[in-house]
């Protein structure tokens, strides 16, 4: 019986927490605008409130399609989870959860986007979900030099 595994990852950004973690929350079809090949549209549910259903196609190697739910927003902590709930991904995983968390470090420190990804592989062969981590520090790291431009 598989087990659900977690990985991590974490992308310094220069802009500020509130203004990526806002961006994010509530204008993300605007990474559309960044990354014309991404394609993001509200399916259900109104578009930044818990229960909303995004579908999301991308293309990683091939082209991809999601649709992601938001479970659980936190301003405070500047975090949202989502659980995918149908999709390509879901071919290889029995479940994906991903959650974004916008962040300075301890201390005075730099401020950064850490991505955890919670999944249950669908078999033993199936990699662990490394690329879409790659996929999404890219898209942390264009966000971020949009956020300082405008």
């Amino acid at each position: 019986m598989a087990q659900v595994a977690k990985t991590e990852v974490k992308t310094e950004i220069k802009c500020s927490p509130e203004k990526f973690y806002e961006f994010y929350k509530n204008n993300l079809k605007g990474l559309t605008t960044i990354f014309p090949n991404i394609i993001i549209k509200t399916i259900e549910g109104d578009e930044n409130c818990v229960g909303s259903v995004r579908l999301w196609k991308f293309n990683l190697e091939k082209p991809v399609s999601a649709k992601l739910k938001i479970e659980e927003i936190n301003d405070e902590k500047k975090s949202i989870t989502y659980n995918i709930t149908e999709g390509d991904i879901l071919e290889l995983y029995k479940s994906f959860m991903a959650k974004l968390e916008v962040k300075k470090e301890e201390g005075g420190g730099n401020n950064f986007v850490k991505w955890t990804y919670e999944f249950e592989k669908a078999h033993e062969g199936v990699p662990n979900p490394d690329h879409y981590g790659d996929l999404t520090s890219l898209i942390c790291k264009g966000l971020d030099g949009y956020l300082l431009l405008h």
